[in-house]
């Protein structure tokens, strides 16, 4: 319950922000989605550890915040190809395509630990 709270909460303030960002046109809203964009770009490369991929590997799926995540993400990147934020577009791709090599990863160590298992 308290990571489905975190999850919750985090992805509230990301709508919130993107909210302030682009609909109200905050420019304080914008720099904590910059700041956020090019914090996140270069620390999901960790993302790509073997350790990470076996850690998410040993928790149960969650199909839905994925979705719901990539659907946030993918907003998050047309909102900033729209509104002409080229370099932090491109920032925010690469944690895109990191989250995805990620997930991969992951399903496909799942996949392994339950042949092992089984």
């Amino acid at each position: 319950m308290k990571e489905l709270t975190r999850w919750w909460v985090m992805h509230a303030l990301h709508w919130a922000v993107l909210y302030g960002a682009f609909v109200a046109q905050m420019e304080g809203a914008m720099y904590v989605l910059k700041f956020w964009v090019w914090v996140m770009a270069p620390l999901s490369l960790f993302l790509l550890a073997d350790k990470a991929a076996a850690d998410a590997a040993k928790k149960l799926p969650q199909p839905v915040r994925g979705w719901l995540s990539m659907l946030q993400a993918w907003v998050t990147l047309g909102l900033l190809v729209w509104f002409g934020h080229i370099a932090s577009a491109l920032a925010w791709g690469l944690v895109m395509v990191m989250c995805a090599v990620h997930r991969d990863t992951t399903r496909k160590a799942r996949a392994a630990a339950a042949a092992s298992s089984a």
